[in-house]
């Protein structure tokens, strides 16, 4: 009959702490200076019968060439920067149409402004002080924007400024 086999004797799980504590430390303190704290047997993990039997994907890294020469060359640009091209984002419009709008955007700031004549003979109170003010800048930017060639913009904030001065009339 065979004896039955002994356990290795570099086991970690079964073999005793080299250099056990003198005295047990109590909960909470550090481990005093030279004494080795007091190891346990790893119980979460699992047991090396059961090994994964998926194997990671190792995933690679592209790697540069290492030359200089596909980067770009770095300009440096002091006090300001460089003036930035004007881009136009609108499809362009066509000398009629822009004419066309620069009279209908003149067309509703006299209007916008008659309604203020209007409104300007009866007492306000403090909201309806503000709208006026806000009717008076977008007329204003308006007039910015038409003298700087932004026609679609000046025709935007002219009839914002109109419907905000009918809106005032009306009450």
């Amino acid at each position: 009959m065979a004896a039955p086999p002994s356990p290795p004797q570099d086991s970690p799980q079964n073999s005793a702490p080299a250099n056990p504590p003198a005295e047990p430390s109590p909960t909470g303190a550090e481990p005093q200076a030279g004494a080795q704290p007091e190891t346990k047997p790893a119980e979460s993990s699992p047991p090396p019968a059961k090994a994964r039997t998926t194997a990671k994907k190792r995933r690679h890294r592209k790697t540069g060439t290492g030359s200089s020469s596909s980067t770009p060359d770095k300009k440096v640009v002091r006090n300001g920067g460089t003036a930035d091209p004007v881009v136009q984002l609108t499809p362009g419009m066509s000398k009629e149409q822009a004419s066309s709008q620069r009279q209908n955007t003149s067309q509703l700031l006299a209007a916008t402004d008659n309604n203020l004549k209007q409104i300007s003979a009866r007492p306000l109170n403090s909201s309806q002080q503000g709208s006026v003010n806000q009717i008076r800048k977008y007329m204003e930017q308006a007039n910015e924007a038409e003298q700087a060639g932004d026609v679609e913009r000046a025709h935007n904030l002219a009839s914002k400024a109109l419907l905000l001065s009918d809106d005032l009339v009306k009450h």
